[in-house]
């Protein structure tokens, strides 16, 4: 793939039925972030993208955050910031501690769960360990995993990688495997 040809967005970047591991969310130091999950495809937005972040509150709990920004040109997104309305566009269900648990999701985390933050609640969804939690998009058919280049900092979410991995799915799976996992699926 050369610099200026955005990832495919073709089936082949579908997460198969059974789920793929996307990886980890950050939740061993506070105000760590993970930003790897969009709602629309990060090099062909023109116009308002947003993204979830998943920022450690303490270790242990993570928060899902919407972030927001204007993309002028596709693949330039202006600067990400806290959409405290954004909460609204995804839904997020606590399946419970049991990891086996199939069927319908029984518990929607409703919003405002959060933090405050300069004076101001910022609101969220709480995520903890050691439960299995399910995240569907509200408004869009699937979510956008674009891989991030490797984090430097604990506090400083990384840039996107222009060559990085790229999948699509309309559910996140996150629960704790040694560390806090993400899998897509359809």
């Amino acid at each position: 793939m050369n610099a200026n040809q955005p990832p495919a967005l073709d089936g082949d970047c579908e997460v198969p039925p059974s789920g793929l591991l996307i990886g980890s969310a950050a939740s061993r130091f506070v105000d760590q972030q993970t930003n790897d999950i969009y709602l629309s495809h990060y090099w062909s937005t023109i116009g308002p993208i947003d993204r979830i972040a998943f920022i450690c509150i303490r270790w242990g709990l993570v928060a899902a955050f919407v972030e927001s920004a204007v993309a002028p040109v596709a693949g330039q997104p202006g600067q990400f910031s806290l959409n405290p309305g954004g909460t609204g566009i995804i839904n997020v269900f606590n399946v419970g501690q049991d990891p086996e648990v199939l069927g319908p999701l029984p518990i929607i985390i409703h919003p405002p769960t959060g933090v405050w933050s300069n004076g101001a609640f910022i609101a969220g969804h709480a995520l903890p360990w050691h439960n299995r939690l399910e995240i569907t998009p509200r408004h869009v058919p699937h979510f956008h995993y674009h891989a991030h280049k490797r984090r430097r900092t604990h506090d400083i979410s990384p840039e996107i990688k222009h060559d990085g991995k790229y999948r699509w799915g309309g559910r996140m799976t996150m629960g704790t495997h040694v560390q806090n996992f993400r899998r897509m699926t359809q």
